[in-house]
């Protein structure tokens, strides 16, 4: 980890502290109330948005030193895509989804609220419907070759032939605690530079 700039990360890192604070915090401050009077899939939604964009920045900025930093939270990624409960399918090439393809792809879903359903579905967020009428599970999509309307961007039509069923398409289905954890670990690893004697092999502990 010592490769990674510390002056020049602070500022993202210093950002993550925070945002895992504030993560924590509002779990405990709404322990005690009804599921209906809890607002943490909001919450939640806010801090990923600016934590994957961070943490994509990071990814670009490392290259090949990326696993040095972000090693831990490829683990968490690779951990959580076998979890029963989280559901994942993908047209891209890849055969099987790695972490940093995964958070490759829902860095932009929490920037865009799907207003309407398309097929095959544009890039966005939106819940996965629930008999108790609370939010329990969100679905990320990335569909970097159509534009919000659900039409083929210009440079898809020549790979795809102009057939929307060959867009790329990427889905992650996640319980709300899940999508909650994934929030909490990418902060967690980000937030190392703050913390004394970061150098090691082994995530410490935030206060």
């Amino acid at each position: 980890m010592s490769e990674f700039d510390r002056q020049q990360g602070l500022i993202c890192a210093a950002f993550a502290v925070h945002a895992w604070r504030l993560l924590k915090q509002y779990e405990t401050l709404t322990r005690d109330l009804h599921p209906a009077q809890r607002y943490e899939a909001t919450l939640t939604v806010c801090v990923l948005q600016s934590l994957s964009t961070n943490c994509w920045a990071l990814y670009e900025h490392l290259e090949q030193r990326s696993s040095e930093v972000l090693g831990a939270l490829d683990t968490f990624v690779d951990s959580l895509l076998r979890e029963r409960e989280v559901h994942v399918t993908s047209t891209f090439e890849d055969i099987e989804p790695s972490a940093r393809a995964v958070l490759r792809s829902i860095r932009n879903a929490p920037s865009h609220p799907r207003m309407k359903v398309t097929d095959p579905p544009t890039t966005g967020y939106t819940t996965v419907k629930d008999p108790s009428g609370l939010v329990t599970t969100m679905r990320l999509v990335a569909s970097p070759d159509l534009d919000s309307n659900g039409n083929l961007e210009p440079r898809a039509r020549r790979r795809t032939g102009g057939n929307l069923q060959r867009a790329r398409v990427f889905t992650i289905e996640l319980p709300l605690g899940r999508l909650t954890a994934l929030a909490e670990e990418m902060a967690l690893v980000l937030a190392q530079p703050t913390v004394e004697n970061w150098d090691n092999e082994e995530l410490l502990p935030l206060k």
